[in-house]
């Protein structure tokens, strides 16, 4: 016998295919791929959780924009997201940047800024930053890191000297009382550092990068139990912390 196709039939069978069509359409859109995802939004995240402000969202949008070439961004196969973060990556203050897409086909850029602990300045006149990482990045035109500034004729030379430098920075930045207490950090052709204070017609000398824990308290001692008590802040030229065990002081 022959089957009869009626109307009635065939719109149950097309409510089928479009059932199957509609599950197969709804766990494909789910299935990440470079070459289907809509990049209908970039959604850039500045890291400033330690108060630097060297790039901000515009910086980080017109980098994106320039690497484009001004083109109309529609799926993210127009997109090397490698490529992308070396190039955000090249701009000098910015220490890292994570690309990626999301679900809902947003492309995300979260960048984080390199972070400096001091600012040398060299006998030619160089200034720049040296970051926690000991990397040099540039000063900005816009912002101005609130960081110890350190000078000496041969921190262009001396690498050591950069080196005790980074670590007496990172151990100012660490303890409130000595950043309130520093003015400004100098360097001598050995590479030995001084600290100027802010109160004070004199130097504080640290010696080299070395052991700074035990010179800090033998300051922080001397301070509470010396200047601070009869001993007097002008009767020194310099006070020097960086022999062991002991605070050698020069009078004026």
């Amino acid at each position: 016998m022959k089957k009869i196709i009626t109307y009635r039939n065939l719109s149950a069978l097309f409510c089928k295919a479009l059932v199957v069509f509609s599950i197969i359409t709804f766990f494909s859109a789910g299935i990440i791929s470079e070459h289907d995802i809509e990049m209908d939004k970039v959604k850039i995240s500045v890291d400033n959780d330690q108060g630097n402000r060297f790039v901000d969202e515009n910086v980080v949008k017109d980098l994106f924009i320039s690497y484009m070439g001004g083109k109309h961004i529609s799926t993210i196969k127009n997109i090397n997201l490698a490529s992308l973060e070396q190039v955000l990556e090249s701009e000098p203050h910015i220490h890292q940047a994570e690309l990626y897409v999301s679900m809902l086909g947003d492309l995300h850029i979260d960048i984080e800024q390199h972070n400096p602990v001091v600012r040398l300045i060299d006998k030619l006149g160089k200034s720049v930053y040296i970051t926690e990482k000991g990397h040099e990045i540039p000063v900005s035109k816009t912002f101005t890191a609130r960081v110890p500034v350190a000078t000496g004729n041969y921190l262009a030379v001396n690498k050591q000297a950069k080196n005790n430098v980074l670590a007496l920075a990172q151990k100012i930045n660490e303890d409130d009382w000595f950043f309130a207490l520093t003015q400004q950090i100098l360097v001598d052709e050995d590479g030995q550092l001084s600290v100027i204070p802010v109160v004070g017609d004199f130097v504080i000398g640290f010696g080299d990068g070395i052991n700074l824990d035990a010179k800090l308290k033998r300051l922080k001692a001397f301070y509470v139990k010396g200047l601070n008590n009869g001993i007097g802040w002008d009767k020194y030229s310099k006070i020097h912390v960086g022999f062991d065990k002991q605070v050698v002081c020069t009078k004026k």
